[in-house]
């Protein structure tokens, strides 16, 4: 039984494991490997079981074109693999295989039910339930032509309301649907021009970061909304100086705006920030002596 989908969370490309998995590797998008894998287990070996598999074939059906023994003791010490077992397999994908499992039983029983009582039913039903009726309830059945005859007098009854050329037409109230309506209050005006100002002065640090012209670092959708609520969460001066811890991290250079842009790639870019403003200082004090005279005593 394959799985025809997958669980994925939408953290995985920055995910400290993934980070941790694209470091051995010395593979910025090392996680996509992983995914690849992820989907042929779910159609070879859906209870998430690598044994009696070779490296070798763990590698090619990850798309690992490298050394495939290097590749899976990657994967073994980031913690994708868990000896010869997909980690925490059962745990994210195995509820769809047990729902799968059990839609599929009830298809069959649904099936085999519809069939038994098709068995069961005579071949001209509806002469059979006539010829079972009593007498009383058989003649108090009026003709099929009469009913019909009463349900034309009941739509002409209707039409005559209907067609009235004085009746206001009435109009059908559907719901909205799709995004709210934008504000165009003077307010919300000015923050989406901040909003644009801040995420230009951003673009143009993550350009100097990576090396590339405009033409080779653009938003996407994903990028321009998580830099929007890292705004909203952070602040630019915080963003901004993540920025700058990260301009000797070779691996910030080569992730991509996804990783700029996510908690893991802004925490550590704090972090470096900080250790960096952090650097051990002296003070200068300047004295004065009795004359009015000053100096530096580090002069």
């Amino acid at each position: 039984m394959s799985l025809p989908w997958i669980r994925i969370y939408n953290d995985l490309p920055d995910h400290p494991k993934s980070d941790h998995l694209a470091a051995l590797l010395n593979e910025p998008r090392a996680w996509t490997h992983v995914v690849e894998l992820w989907l042929w287990v779910s159609r070879v070996r859906p209870d998430g079981s690598l044994t009696g598999l070779h490296p070798v074939v763990i590698a090619r059906r990850a798309g690992w074109g490298g050394d495939p023994i290097t590749f899976v003791d990657a994967m073994r010490q980031a913690g994708f693999i868990d000896g010869d077992q997909i980690h925490a397999w059962v745990e994210y994908q195995g509820a769809h295989a047990k729902k799968l499992e059990k839609d599929r039983t009830r298809i069959r029983q649904l099936r085999d039910t519809n069939k038994n009582v098709a068995a069961t039913l005579p071949a001209t039903p509806s002469a059979t339930v006539v010829a079972t009726l009593p007498a009383s309830v058989a003649g108090s059945v009026p003709p099929l032509e009469e009913m019909r005859g009463e349900e034309k007098i009941k739509n002409n009854n209707l039409a005559l309301f209907e067609n009235r050329k004085d009746a206001a037409p009435v109009e059908e109230v559907k719901p909205r649907r799709g995004r709210p309506p934008k504000d165009k209050s003077p307010e919300a005006e000015a923050e989406r021009v901040a909003e644009k100002a801040d995420g230009d002065r951003w673009m143009d640090a993550a350009r100097k970061l990576t090396g590339l012209t405009a033409d080779e670092l653009r938003w996407n959708t994903g990028a321009w909304m998580g830099f929007r609520r890292q705004r909203k969460a952070r602040g630019m001066d915080q963003l901004m100086r993540a920025l700058e811890g990260l301009e000797a991290d070779a691996f910030a250079k080569t992730a991509g705006l996804g990783y700029l842009v996510s908690d893991n790639g802004i925490t550590k870019g704090l972090a470096k920030w900080n250790k960096g403003a952090s650097g051990v200082h002296v003070s200068r004090t300047v004295h004065v002596v009795g004359n009015g005279e000053s100096f530096d005593k580090f002069l």
